[in-house]
């Protein structure tokens, strides 16, 4: 297995991943290969982008990205996207993805914390809970359609 930094050369396989990996439970999300191309560009075209692909008999086989954001003393690491295809998890090739790219992080880009976004109770959650993340007691993630913003935002002008 082989481990290197993200290129723009592996976008069409790492789309076609993506779409295997995100379509499969527990997601069963209906990602299609053009959605996931376009997410992925826009994710990847950001200047403080990092991120490693894997790669077995010259197929990329997972990737693990995200952005550098600053911070008062120390960076932090927004993990974006982080996934194995299913026919090859439980090998290590995530934990080497994760590994490699977080050293990195805190080495060159002087990284302190790195934080991520997945579903509650979840299999994700318990993988990345046995690397030391943890639920966030300080921080809530909220959502609201736009739409229903901007109806809101008319009503109070």
């Amino acid at each position: 297995m082989i481990i290197r930094p993200i290129d723009e050369s592996d976008v069409e396989e790492i789309s076609q991943v993506f779409v295997t990996c995100f379509s499969a439970p527990p997601w069963n999300e209906a990602w299609t290969a053009e959605a996931a191309r376009a997410c992925i560009c826009l994710k990847l075209q950001a200047q403080s982008r990092r991120g490693y692909v894997a790669i077995i008999n010259n197929s990329v086989v997972g990737a693990a990205f995200g952005q550098i954001e600053g911070g008062l003393n120390k960076n932090k690491f927004q993990l974006q996207e982080f996934f194995v295809l299913p026919s090859v998890q439980r090998q290590g090739i995530g934990k080497k993805l994760l590994s490699t790219l977080f050293s990195e992080l805190t080495v060159a880009e002087n990284v302190g914390s790195i934080y991520l976004l997945t579903s509650r109770s979840s299999p994700a959650q318990d993988f990345y809970e046995k690397f030391g993340f943890s639920v966030s007691q300080k921080i809530v993630v909220m959502g609201a359609d736009v739409n229903s913003i901007n109806k809101i935002l008319k009503n109070i002008e």
